[in-house]
């Protein structure tokens, strides 16, 4: 899906498809997203609410290659929300939201 909004990335995205969970700071439960681009500074997301522009949000990639054998298989990155847009079908990614990383968990 292309959006017609003018460049302000600084670091270079990388497309991807990924299954992943985000829920916001001030919630307990994760819902299910998926990543659709990523950078140094910030990602794309689709998800089924809507995350206002301020808010600030938890991602979860499950599934990452832990470092260690006893280190759990996820990573979660803290980020806030930059603007959102309601662009899809219910139940299919209704919602997107353009994420800045705010404290990065060390890999």
């Amino acid at each position: 899906m292309y959006y017609n909004f003018p460049e302000q990335r600084v670091h270079q995205r990388f497309g991807q498809d990924l299954p992943v969970q985000c829920r916001a700071v001030s919630e307990q439960e994760f819902l299910s997203a998926r990543l659709v681009d990523f950078s140094r500074g910030g990602a794309f997301i689709e998800l089924d609410r809507f995350m206002s522009a301020g808010e600030e949000v938890v991602l979860k990639i499950v599934g990452c290659r832990p470092q260690k054998v006893e280190e759990e298989a996820s990573r979660t990155i803290r980020g806030r929300v930059v603007w959102a847009v309601r662009h899809g079908k219910k139940g299919s990614g209704e919602f997107g939201a353009g994420i800045h990383f705010l404290v990065l968990q060390e890999w």
